[in-house]
């Protein structure tokens, strides 16, 4: 985000179905198209500011905590149509599933869910309701959190392969066929048996990171101390750099 941010090389591209290689990543090139980027990139409005903000705060700050581990990121470091589809495509599938649904519960669930689904995919599916959950900074970064786990790690399968956009007004509802098919390729045959040993090998590693002694752990414990030694240090009146 902070490499388009800075080289901007989405501004000059012809359209916006246009691919463009994101600048000066270490490891394998990811491209995206402008259609895919967050609007703030693409002209400036109220999460250009909030992104500003969070830039200027993390160079007055003394660290950063990142939502990610070492292992996973090392060459970095050194709606209700929706859902209905989403239903159907799970339900097509014929496979196991969790699915938490965010929204006001049982008055939610007319307005989406097809009618008889919940008997159909009874002892097949389990499903949760939640808090609604609006559109924010984390989501815009869908598409470029899919090519790390689609195309660098490939413990993952891309669900549509048409138009995809982060704007609201040019959203695409993902059709249930296209949900089935790309759940299907990752619970079944040998290339999803692959993928699914590949994200297996992340969770554990992912496991390994937190726990005592892994590397996340490691590295919090060591801005912990830092900012109770730089504490103590500014007490005594001195000044650390």
């Amino acid at each position: 985000m902070n490499n388009l941010v800075k080289n901007r090389v989405h501004d000059h591209v012809p359209t916006d179905s246009h691919p463009f290689t994101i600048p000066d990543l270490p490891g394998p090139c990811i491209n995206m198209v402008k259609s895919e980027l967050p609007e703030f990139l693409k002209h400036r409005d109220h999460l250009t500011s909030a992104w500003d903000d969070l830039k200027k705060s993390q160079l007055e700050s003394y660290g950063v905590v990142v939502n990610a581990f070492y292992e996973l990121e090392h060459e970095y470091c050194d709606l209700f149509r929706e859902l209905r589809e989403m239903a159907l495509g799970l339900e097509a599938s014929g496979m196991e599933f969790l699915w938490v649904v965010r929204g006001d519960g049982e008055h939610m669930k007319t307005e989406w869910m097809p009618e008889g689904w919940e008997e159909r995919v009874q002892g097949k599916g389990l499903g949760f309701s939640g808090s609604q959950c609006r559109r924010g900074m984390a989501l815009c970064l869908e598409f470029m959190n899919e090519r790390l786990v689609v195309e660098v790690h490939e413990a993952g399968v891309r669900v549509w392969d048409g138009f995809r956009s982060s704007s609201e007004e040019e959203k695409v509802v993902v059709p249930s066929e296209a949900i089935e098919r790309a759940v299907r390729k990752f619970m079944e045959g040998g290339e999803g048996e692959e993928m699914r040993k590949r994200a297996a090998e992340w969770a554990e590693i992912a496991g390994a990171a937190v726990a005592e002694g892994g590397s996340s752990h490691r590295d919090l414990n060591s801005l912990i101390d830092e900012l109770f030694a730089l504490q103590h240090e500014r007490k005594n009146g001195k000044h650390i750099e």
